[in-house]
């Protein structure tokens, strides 16, 4: 994975680099931004879905229309019966702008990232299981620039990160998948 991710950003270095136009100031073409969500999440092997939040941080090279997206998700703790659960992550991501027309832009991402969680018993023993899995994500985004420049932005995004757990899961072909559907605001600068 980490190796993966060395040569990702590699490659996104590279283009970048070859991509800088002559006699514009190299600052002028990255964009900083950050992006907050809200919207809904399903955790593997089951059939509903969760209240769940968002947040985005990401840098991008201008000409290239690429950059690298940092993301945390969460949900609120749920509790109901005797148990209560709780699950939370973040991906790193490269992004690529693949279309745009008037202020809409679609964007695709792949990275990786791991997510977090527990159950816990709320009798009297207490008992609490945690689980922590490492994995890799993919991520389609809609972001609709508003404002005089463009700088406010609404985003539509949806993220599939499948977990790589043990050896046992990878033998029966069972993937852990977590979906994302988020709604966004945010800034770019």
């Amino acid at each position: 994975m980490k190796h993966f991710m060395k040569v990702m950003l590699g490659g996104l270095l590279g283009t970048s680099v070859f991509s800088v136009a002559t006699g514009a100031r190299a600052a002028d073409n990255w964009r900083t931004g950050a992006i907050v969500g809200a919207g809904v999440m399903q955790q593997p092997s089951s059939q509903y879905f969760l209240m769940a939040y968002s947040a985005n941080a990401f840098l991008e090279f201008a000409p290239a229309k690429a950059g690298i997206s940092l993301t945390a998700f969460g949900r609120p703790r749920f509790s109901a019966g005797n148990f209560e659960d709780q699950d939370f992550g973040g991906l790193v991501e490269l992004r690529k702008g693949v279309a745009a027309r008037g202020s809409f832009s679609l964007g695709a991402s792949i990275g990786g990232g791991q997510m977090r969680g527990y159950v816990k018993s709320i009798e009297v023993d207490g008992a609490r299981s945690d689980y922590r899995m490492d994995g890799v994500s993919a991520t389609v985004d809609l972001r609709y620039a508003t404002g005089k420049d463009g700088r406010f932005k609404a985003q539509l995004s949806h993220t599939m990160f499948s977990g790589l757990s043990t050896a046992f899961e990878t033998k029966a072909r069972v993937a852990w998948p977590w979906s994302f559907v988020m709604l966004g605001i945010g800034y770019s600068a």
